[in-house]
């Protein structure tokens, strides 16, 4: 079957990807190869996927059914213990949910119509801090997608929210209700929310996030199509004004950092559906178009991941009935080493 669903993470041993065709499966990328030995988590498939790292290992989290799990990778791409149960969920009202990892903590978010609950594990698996409340949200203006970042020391949520229901009329290659808006909140290390930095950050939705290690890059897709994006400092202190970064019918934006500057890549649709990207500096402006490599495209914003690290882009795409991993190499700043997370 096609595999779908991907989600990737880069940690100190390489590329480690989650995806979801027959079962949901995970495994580490070694030297362009496929992967021999994938690791099965579940059988049937999952709502969701998303992918950490801290050092050398990392974590992968799926949703399926009622259940939200998590499982350890080594550095060797083998299972570590057992699947973590993280939570119980609600099958119909929790569609999306979203990892990040700082220095030695992952942060898993997941929604239940407006709200968000996250929990806290230690780089071992071990659960921390159980379902806390980061927000109530407002009844009949339910979360979609959620994205999450850390600069080591704390994290940055994102999402969205809108009077459609997911549940019904989920995000597809453009994301419904004109009404839809971006939300950030910082998330200590320990997993309480600063509720007194909420707000909202912008107009559109289908939101993610990425850091440089200290600040943070939010980009979004406006209704009707187009990227914007802001620049937010650690702890929200200051946030510049939303950057135009496309004006066509561009939809569905996957963020990372590879050391130098923050790469984003979408869905164009102005002809036929087709993968874009570009550069951009930690100050917000256009640097260059990100070269892919060869054409990619036919597919929507959930079926491919980005993330960076190091002086190169990884993008996990459909193409030839399989899941590929595109590596770009581009410059990175002297002795710069940014771990990126994915979710």
């Amino acid at each position: 079957m096609q595999e779908n669903l991907p989600a990737i993470t880069i940690d100190d041993g390489g590329t480690v990807a989650i995806w979801d065709d027959a079962a949901s499966r995970a495994g580490r990328v070694s030297a362009q190869q496929p992967i021999a030995n994938p690791i099965q988590l579940a059988e049937g498939p999952s709502r969701d996927s998303g992918a950490a790292s801290i050092g050398d290992q990392s974590m992968v989290v799926w949703l399926r059914n009622d259940d939200l799990w998590g499982q350890r990778i080594d550095a060797a791409g083998n299972a570590i213990g057992a699947p973590i149960y993280i939570a119980f969920t609600d099958s119909r009202h929790t569609q999306r949910m979203a990892i990040g990892a700082s220095r030695d903590h992952y942060l898993v978010v997941w929604e239940i119509q407006s709200r968000l609950l996250a929990s806290v594990l230690d780089a071992n698996g071990n659960i921390l801090n159980f379902a806390i409340p980061l927000i109530n949200g407002e009844f009949g203006r339910n979360i979609e997608r959620i994205s999450v970042a850390s600069n080591g020391s704390e994290f940055l949520v994102v999402w969205d929210a809108s009077t459609s229901e997911p549940w019904v009329t989920p995000c597809a290659l453009e994301c419904r209700a004109a009404d839809r808006d971006v939300h950030a909140i910082v998330v200590n290390d320990d997993g309480t929310p600063r509720s007194e930095t909420e707000r909202v950050i912008g107009g559109g939705g289908d939101a993610d996030v990425a850091t440089n290690g200290r600040d943070y890059f939010v980009a979004w897709s406006r209704f009707g199509g187009g990227i914007s994006a802001m620049t937010i400092s650690s702890g929200f202190a200051t946030a510049s004004d939303p950057i135009t970064i496309t004006t066509g019918r561009d939809f569905g934006v996957h963020v990372g950092f590879d050391g130098a500057m923050y790469d984003a890549a979408w869905i164009n649709a102005d002809a036929s559906t087709v993968l874009a990207g570009k550069r951009i500096t930690t100050s917000g402006t256009i640097a260059e178009p990100i070269a892919m490599g060869r054409a990619y495209g036919g597919f929507q914003s959930r079926d491919f991941d980005l993330t960076a690290r190091d002086g190169k882009i990884v993008l996990a795409v459909p193409a030839d009935g399989h899941l590929r991993l595109q590596v770009l190499a581009v410059t990175a700043l002297p002795g710069t080493r940014v771990r990126a997370v994915r979710h």
